[in-house]
């Protein structure tokens, strides 16, 4: 019972640290362990996880390109009213 509440605590100390202190090994524990907790449904928050990081790569690519567009509609706007 211990470690699992070492463990729990060190979760908490690396939620509020820089993701640059995130390291594997502190992955791979807790994914163990919400496995060990929730299952196999585990797997399924994981892999929808996954599916969402691509499609808001593609949304934010997207959003991007629109935006590149208003603003160059704008500044030609602008131009014609100067």
């Amino acid at each position: 019972m211990h470690i699992i509440s070492h463990l729990t605590h060190s979760l908490f100390q690396c939620t509020s640290a820089p993701a640059s202190s995130i390291r594997i090994d502190h992955i791979v524990i807790y994914t163990t362990l919400l496995y060990r907790y929730l299952g196999p449904f585990m797997l399924w928050g994981v892999g929808i996880l996954l599916c969402t990081i691509p499609v808001n790569s593609i949304t934010l690519h997207l959003l991007s390109r629109l935006s590149k567009k208003e603003n160059e509609a704008r500044d030609s706007r602008i131009k014609r009213t100067t």
